[in-house]
């Protein structure tokens, strides 16, 4: 589930069998079989390996999420107008770290080493 959870609307393909080194084989196929049928992903053939198939957001659920996010980007936009430019650099550096040290937080908790 931890794969799953990093799915971002733009986050663009992704390999099961990365899913799988996490999961297993047999719970990650399952779980994109169940996405595939609600229309939330899509498989395509790995054009590097044809063993393998690579995971899309089906464009019917990017649409969704778009959607979704529509009011509360609009309420995120408001507040961010109310900053000068210095701050919002300020902001924007304070985000990308914090950023990079949850990604990193998590790659070790997913490592081998995690139980």
């Amino acid at each position: 589930m931890r794969r799953a959870a990093r799915c971002r609307a733009g986050a663009g393909e992704h390999r099961r069998d990365r899913q799988a080194d996490r999961a297993g084989s047999g719970s990650a196929t399952r779980l994109v079989d169940r996405m595939a049928k609600a229309g939330l992903v899509e498989r395509h053939a790995d054009p590097q390996d044809r063993r393998k198939s690579l995971v899309t957001l089906a464009p019917e659920a990017r649409a969704r999420i778009g959607a979704a996010w529509d009011v509360p980007g609009k309420a995120f936009g408001a507040v961010l107008e109310t900053y000068r430019d210095e701050e919002l650099a300020v902001i924007a550096d304070c985000l990308e770290r914090a950023g990079a040290v949850g990604r990193a937080q998590a790659e070790r908790l997913a490592g081998p080493d995690a139980s």
